[in-house]
Parts: structure tokens; sequence; C-alpha cells
């Protein structure tokens, strides 16, 4: 039993860390390309939907930095507990994966946020080819 959820944790940290990854290429792909064409774009209304992209970049990659930032102070916290005896091992891992389970929304919003920064990218796009 142990070694199926070690297995089952490695692969959540893995894929996490793989979405991560992707999901910060995109953003910063989307704001690099939303802020060089907000230069090119004559109408103010054009103008208005990179300004909204590169807000919803700078959103994205603000909840990404403190949630990590929450979640690393969350985890060493544990470990200090750990470490001094007032928390057994047991315990801490299990608010771990509590707190990881409640925290897991955090990549829906993400993905729905980027979701949303392509949507209004393409509908500029769409309207050149209109």
């Amino acid at each position: 039993m142990e070694s199926l959820q070690n297995n089952l944790a490695s692969y959540i940290a893995e894929n996490s860390r793989l979405f991560n990854k992707h999901a910060e290429r995109i953003v910063y792909a989307l704001f690099g390309s939303s802020w060089a064409a907000m230069f090119t774009t004559e109408t103010n209304l054009e103008k208005k939907q990179f300004y909204i992209v590169i807000f919803l970049c700078i959103l994205y990659l603000s909840i990404e930095m403190v949630y990590r930032f929450i979640m690393q102070h969350i985890a060493r916290v544990l470990h200090k507990y750990v470490r001094l005896g007032k928390l057994e091992p047991k315990k801490a891992a299990s608010a771990w994966n509590y707190i990881s389970d409640k925290t897991s929304y955090i990549l829906l919003i993400k993905l729905l946020l980027i979701g949303l920064m392509v949507v209004i990218f393409g509908i500029h796009y769409c309207n050149l080819y209109v």
C-alpha cells in the first residue's frame, strides 16, 4: 500500500511540475506576443485587447508566485513541527495531502486564465482575416 502511495505521489508531483512548466511557457509567449503586437496595432480597441491579455498574464504569474510562497511556507512549518517533535510525520503527511487537495482548484483557475488569454488573443487575429 505504501509503495502505491509513493508511486501516486511521484506521479502527481511530476505531472504538476510539467503542467506548471508548460503553462508558464504559454503565458510568457502570450505576454511577449501581446506586448509586441500592441505596438503594431493602430486602433484603441485592439490595444485594449492586448492590455487585457497582458493584465491576465501578470495576474496569472502573481497567483503562481503567491501559491508557491504559501505552499513553501506551509511545508516549512510542517517540517519544523516534525523536527521539533510537536507533530508526528504521519499527521504532517496527512495535513500536507489535505492542503494539497484543497489547493488543486488553483490549477483550474490558472487553466481558465490561460484559456481566456488565448481566446482574447485569438479574437484579434480572427478579426484581421475577416
